[in-house]
């Protein structure tokens, strides 16, 4: 969820499927709101796995969407213009057989930075991309061997790029940073 110029802008699932939707509401007019589907993923059952950030360039507003795709068990992305008619819907990583849950994203300047569950490996990834969205590099930021990486939560500022995550292992809330763009951890 973002507040941005007097808007509630919120990214979420259906109550009884998993289809991802993206609504936005005027701060003043509550509880009228847009709601509009994003994906129909068409797979039953609550998941709820979804990110999303706004960026402003110049005039335009940008939103961007980071959800688990429970149907190809893989991250995805879904951008468009703050009130454009469409959003583009791309891969981020499908590297494992099941990867991208408890996603959070931040966008700054050009870049993306997408932290994530890959629970096949049991591991924190991220994902970055220097254009938007239309190429991007993944890594693990937390190879330690512990069960470790859901419910991240990321934040970005230039370069300096922070997580934190919980250590299913050892109970712990964890915490990440890189202060060169996510290149280092």
């Amino acid at each position: 969820m973002k507040a941005k110029s007097g808007k509630v802008y919120i990214s979420h699932s259906g109550y009884n499927q998993s289809d991802i939707y993206f609504t936005s509401i005027q701060s003043n007019d509550f509880p009228n709101y847009n709601n509009r589907l994003i994906d129909q993923v068409n797979v039953e059952g609550p998941r709820g796995y979804t990110s999303l950030d706004i960026q402003e360039i110049a005039d335009t507003k940008y939103v961007y969407i980071v959800y688990f795709d429970e149907a190809e068990q893989s991250l995805k992305l879904a951008r468009s213009i703050i009130d454009g008619d469409q959003f583009s819907l791309s891969t981020v990583d499908d590297s494992s057989t099941i990867i991208g849950k408890h996603p959070s994203i931040s966008a700054s300047d050009d870049a993306l930075y997408v932290s994530y569950y890959d629970e096949t490996n049991q591991r924190l990834k991220i994902a970055i991309s220097n254009d938007r969205g239309d190429n991007w590099i993944t890594m693990f930021v937390d190879d330690s061997g512990d069960n470790v990486g859901k419910y991240s939560s990321l934040i970005s500022d230039g370069n300096k790029v922070y997580i934190a995550y919980y250590d299913e292992t050892n109970g712990d809330l964890k915490f990440a940073k890189s202060i060169d763009g996510g290149k280092t951890w």
